[in-house]
């Protein structure tokens, strides 16, 4: 029935929009006696008009509640039965948004069995308009064991799923990562799509040399021509307006209450104090040197990880981290394979500089052997011992997020198992 026509009829007889039927009722007869009384005759017709529609209206619902309490009826009486033939004790209702199922646990199998049976039962007959089930294994009439409770329709696709912006999307959180690692391999193996992104990675190289020196206090500029400028000497001003950057990200975050902010801020500003205050200047030098090769693993690793992380509104990158991914992927991937052949055997250190060539003395393998006294082989193996923890960095943020984003799909596949093997054993 149309709301504006109820409105008015409620407003015919002076009643608010929740006024109950004996309100209705009860308001007619009085506004009726009152016309009658003053000799106005003309408004009765109006009066009864509203009167009579607001009384079908209330009648109709009635009739439709009557009809769902019918059908609700039928399902539990279902439900019950069907429960109830696996040789099990139990109630079942319907309280508020709720489906109960009480089982008699002195009478009926464990907490994993049941509940395993009662997602198998409700996967064949689900309840109608209802999500939420809570699922008892009572001691008593008024006492439980153990209570559990899941959502039916949690596992289903929702329209925050299919939006590539949302970084609450299951979709994307779950094909991003084996998508981007698909591509970084195609990119390395085809020629064109190399050399477009070969330009990243030698950035992302100089960058690891840079982000070093500036956590160190140095200053630093990264070029995409394979060339990384570091002062030998500290610098206050790069030291505190890093600092206050991380003051400004902590901030941000906490104004956004967005936590992954907050633990950048605090952790860089602790790797900042370190680096600077407590590593002696010739170490320093070392760990910018060692920053290049490394930093194609542990910042191509951090653009990846951060692909599941928003930022504060004004460094939104909803869109752009995407792009990012696919960069970061890469060169992560460009990295670990050469390294990994190298230590197999299959390729040699790089010894020399991109401007410079092989012959070039003042390359990073070139000053970390010779310089720093590094032994080859265990530069090898701390630079693909480096991959390989980034790897696993990697491995393990996606299962978290995997596990966490679908836990309605884990939760119906371990009932499943369970009831499979509870099967298996009856």
């Amino acid at each position: 029935m149309n709301l504006s026509v109820l409105e008015q009829c409620y407003r015919v007889l002076a009643l608010p929009t929740d006024a109950s039927l004996e309100e209705i009722e009860s308001a007619y007869l009085k506004q009726v006696q009152t016309q009658l009384s003053q000799g106005e005759k003309g408004e009765l017709h109006r009066l009864q008009k509203a009167y009579e529609t607001l009384k079908a209206h209330y009648q109709q619902k009635a009739s439709e509640g009557t009809e769902t309490e019918g059908a609700e009826s039928y399902y539990l009486k279902q439900l019950q039965q069907r429960l109830e033939t696996q040789g099990k004790r139990v109630q079942v209702d319907i309280q508020g948004d709720c489906l109960r199922v009480m089982f008699d646990v002195r009478a009926s199998g464990n907490r994993h069995q049941l509940m395993a049976l009662t997602y198998h039962v409700l996967q064949q007959i689900p309840p109608p308009h209802l999500d939420c089930i809570k699922v008892y294994g009572m001691k008593s009439k008024r006492k439980f064991a153990w209570r559990e409770e899941f959502n039916l329709s949690a596992s289903q696709l929702t329209s925050e799923d299919l939006n590539l912006f949302s970084f609450k999307s299951r979709l994307n959180n779950i094909l991003a990562f084996p998508l981007a690692l698909i591509l970084a391999v195609i990119i390395n193996n085809v020629g064109v799509l190399y050399m477009l992104f070969l330009g990243f990675h030698i950035w992302i190289h100089e960058f690891g040399h840079s982000t070093m020196a500036w956590l160190s206090g140095h200053r630093s500029l990264p070029l995409p021509i394979g060339v990384a400028f570091s002062s030998h000497e500290p610098s206050l001003f790069v030291y505190f307006g890093l600092l206050i950057l991380f003051v400004l990200l902590f901030y941000a975050g906490s104004r956004n209450n967005q936590r992954f902010p907050m633990i950048l801020a605090v952790s860089f500003a602790i790797l900042q104090f370190i680096l600077t205050w407590l590593i002696p200047d010739h170490k320093t030098q070392m760990l910018i040197t060692f920053g290049g090769v490394a930093g194609e693993f542990y910042l191509s690793t951090f653009l990846m990880a951060s692909f599941y992380f928003s930022l504060p509104d004004k460094w939104r990158w909803d869109a752009a981290r995407y792009l990012v991914l696919v960069i970061a992927a890469s060169s992560f991937w460009h990295s670990f394979w050469f390294w990994t052949h190298i230590k197999a055997g299959q390729e040699s250190i790089p010894f020399g500089s991109l401007l410079g060539g092989r012959g070039d003395s003042g390359g990073d393998m070139n000053k970390l052997i010779f310089d720093y006294h590094w032994n080859p082989s265990d530069l090898v193996n701390t630079y693909t011992g480096l991959g390989n923890l980034c790897l696993l960095i990697l491995v393990g943020l996606y299962g978290y997020f995997l596990i966490r984003q679908n836990k309605a799909f884990f939760f119906g596949l371990k009932q499943r198992v369970i009831y499979q093997l509870y099967r298996i054993k009856r």
